[in-house]
């Protein structure tokens, strides 16, 4: 669960100045939550927010239990660390058997060769795999996404999928798109960003 206690923040987006969020309040409590405004600054920002990565200007943000990273985000993925080292390197952490998650994480897909180079050198669909491997190594309550969270291998994300779906039992996800069937997917409702303001809808349909 998230909460928003009146929430005031505005960042800068592209050089200009975005109004996030104006004394807006919301407790987000359904397990499987979209977020969408008409500008995507916002929602960057408010995942950023309920992250832990962006301090709001104003108000508090409330969290129950563990808040993942945003999936989807490839920043530190694209490192001069081995995969084996950014594995291990998450697993310890996150206070997790170092060992494990390398066999977890090799089980998914073969990486071959490319998993004890550095990653800046790695082809982009890899990348993309060990980052979404590397978000199942901790036990999180809340689960962020933002952007894409498919890669374009159907036996990888079979498995992925179905790991990602038992790590999300009894936990929530909170997804920011700008694709309506894509959010369909993974949520059944969402909130809106409108003027500085939290709306809550029933469903994604709504939202868009």
């Amino acid at each position: 669960m998230i909460i928003f206690d009146n929430i005031s923040h505005e960042a800068n987006a592209s050089k200009r100045r975005v109004r996030v969020l104006d004394e807006a309040s919301i407790v987000i409590d359904k397990p499987r939550v979209g977020l969408v405004s008409p500008d995507g600054a916002v929602t960057t920002t408010i995942v950023e927010m309920i992250a832990g990565i962006v301090r709001p200007n104003r108000g508090r943000i409330y969290r129950q239990g563990k808040v993942s990273w945003p999936i989807g985000r490839m920043t530190q993925f694209r490192s001069p660390l081995s995969g084996r080292d950014t594995v291990r390197f998450v697993a310890s952490l996150y206070r997790m058997d170092e060992g494990k998650a390398d066999r977890f994480v090799r089980q998914m897909t073969d990486f071959g060769h490319h998993y004890d180079e550095p990653m800046n050198k790695w082809p982009r669909l890899l990348s993309m795999k060990i980052a979404l491997a590397c978000v199942l190594i901790p036990p999180f309550d809340v689960y962020l996404a933002e952007g894409s969270v498919v890669v374009p291998d159907d036996d990888f994300m079979e498995v992925w999928q179905a790991a990602f779906e038992e790590r999300l039992a009894g936990k929530q996800f909170i997804m920011a798109s700008d694709r309506k069937r894509y959010m369909e997917q993974f949520c059944d409702s969402a909130v809106g960003v409108r003027n500085g303001k939290f709306i809550v809808f029933d469903s994604v349909a709504d939202a868009f």
